[in-house]
């Protein structure tokens, strides 16, 4: 429960943080937009318009965001093998619902 607790604060600040843009030109000179165009768009949009640019967005942002779901994944992963876990006959914690006549899988 708290793992997925971080997790979310997690999702939930790297989402933040991606949100981001930027229209101030190929090597970020504002030669052909001035900044407060810029800042306008990116208020329009609910973007935070970068501090300093350059062509791109960095590529931190992305990562950060690419990082924070592998945790996430680890997190759903860890959480599906323990209920495997569970339902091995020697624990038998949880069990699958069977209906009268059903047949199982035989993978």
């Amino acid at each position: 429960y708290s793992e997925m607790n971080r997790n979310k604060r997690r999702f939930e600040r790297a989402s933040k943080e991606l949100e981001a843009g930027q229209i101030s030109g190929a090597v970020g000179t504002y030669a052909n937009v001035p900044p407060f165009v810029e800042q306008y768009v990116c208020d329009s949009l609910g973007l935070r318009a970068q501090e300093i640019t350059s062509q791109i967005l960095p590529r931190d942002l992305h990562a950060d965001y690419i990082s924070t779901l592998a945790l996430i994944a680890t997190s759903l992963e860890e959480f599906a093998t323990e209920i495997r876990g569970l339902q091995r006959s020697e624990i038998h914690e949880v069990e699958e619902h069977f209906d009268a006549g059903q047949k199982g899988s035989s993978a």
